[in-house]
């Protein structure tokens, strides 16, 4: 009997290893995304805003792309929730896109 509970036992600790292992990998495949996307959105930015700061006159739409692409570099460097840095980039992304119209 004692052996039979044994067995169960490895079973069901087997199971249990086998998906928490399974969760940890999924978990960490999502946060190198997140990452990845943050750094894709700081590119972003800093191409329009060198794209601004080359191609155009106005010193008021230099000063604000710069402006931009400096807060979104404090706040890929802070240690906010990647969630929230995810928006707050988005945003940023989006104002200096609205900055060329």
């Amino acid at each position: 009997m004692v052996l039979l509970y044994m067995i169960l036992g490895a079973i069901i600790l087997y199971f249990v290893i086998k998906y928490s292992v399974r969760n940890a990998i999924l978990e960490a495949r999502f946060k190198k995304t997140d990452v990845f996307e943050i750094e894709e959105l700081l590119e972003e930015i800093m191409s329009r805003k060198n794209e601004i700061v080359m191609f155009y006159d106005s010193k008021e739409m230099k000063n604000k792309a710069t402006e931009i692409n400096n807060e979104s570099l404090k706040v890929s460097s802070s240690s906010r929730p990647v969630k929230e840095k995810l928006s707050l980039l988005k945003d940023y992304r989006n104002e200096i896109i609205s900055i060329k119209k």
